[in-house]
């Protein structure tokens, strides 16, 4: 039917369009959330709402939430105590570097949660958020495998892989009109 030579050419298409399909599904997304500030919250006192929203395919893992002040032309993390409040009234805990929750928090892709911080008077600030990507792909497969492998624990085959850390910024905010 077909000859050797077209079944050859028909293989390497079919392998060249798999491999291009791994790269377009397997590469990172561009922006991993939208950090949108909801300005003054009337429920609570004195604090600033922010929605963190996952606009991608993947899925990520929020795993610190800072408030940052502007101090002499750099960016410095407020070391005073904050309290986070999430919409699903929980809290974060603190520690000196910043908010984590346990385990970090997972936006799937479409997920949305709002957070609430208490700002600084007086000063220009900004949130940070650090999070990780789920990898997916070639790449994250044959990782699991490696560790799976040296590990003796297949289990780990199941368990999502997650990047490296990223950081994202609010916009810059230059007042602070609180309640008096």
């Amino acid at each position: 039917m077909f000859s050797s030579r077209r079944r050859c050419i028909v293989a390497a298409l079919i392998l060249f369009t798999a491999i291009v399909g791994c790269f377009i599904f397997s590469s990172p997304p561009s922006e991993a959330f939208t950090i949108s500030c909801t300005g003054l919250e009337p429920t609570y006192s004195n604090t600033f709402g922010f929605w963190i929203t996952n606009t991608t395919r993947r899925s990520f893992q929020l795993k610190q939430f800072d408030v940052q002040i502007l101090q002499d032309a750099r960016w410095e993390t407020l070391s005073e105590p904050q309290i986070l409040i999430t919409a699903d009234s929980s809290f974060a805990r603190q520690s000196k570097s910043g908010f984590y929750w346990g385990p970090a928090p997972v936006f799937v892709p479409g997920d949305y949660r709002k957070i609430l911080v208490t700002p600084p008077t007086n000063t220009t600030w900004r949130v940070e958020q650090v999070y990780s990507s789920e990898s997916k792909g070639l790449r994250a497969w044959t990782t699991k495998v490696r560790f799976a492998i040296a590990l003796r624990n297949f289990a780990l085959l199941r368990v999502p892989l997650w990047s490296a850390d990223r950081t994202n910024f609010s916009d810059v905010i230059t007042d602070t009109p609180l309640k008096p």
